[in-house]
């Protein structure tokens, strides 16, 4: 359609990043940096299992793997669709 951007493909989006709050706390046990992982300070940020990294979410590398709609606690194996994007490429929706 002309005129939209395309989507591009982020961390957030892939199965293999865990952003989700309670898995997050059960990961840093004893965490006092951020308070809690359910608080502000964490923001977006969450750990890629690819790489092993706390970060904030950024372009999706080569590894992207969508994870399955509504899964939020980074996915689980198994639980992805079929997309995948370059890294920072753009992701066609409802493919």
């Amino acid at each position: 359609m002309k005129g939209t951007r395309p989507e591009i493909a982020t961390c957030a989006e892939c199965a293999e990043f865990i952003d989700d709050a309670a898995e997050l706390e059960a990961l840093f046990v004893g965490m006092t940096a951020l308070s809690s992982a359910y608080g502000s300070t964490r923001g977006r940020a969450g750990v890629c299992r690819v790489s092993d990294t706390f970060q904030d979410p950024s372009p999706a590398c080569p590894a992207f793997v969508r994870r399955r709609q509504g899964c939020r606690d980074g996915g689980q194996p198994g639980a992805v669709t079929s997309d995948s994007a370059p890294h920072g490429g753009p992701v066609e929706e409802g493919t």
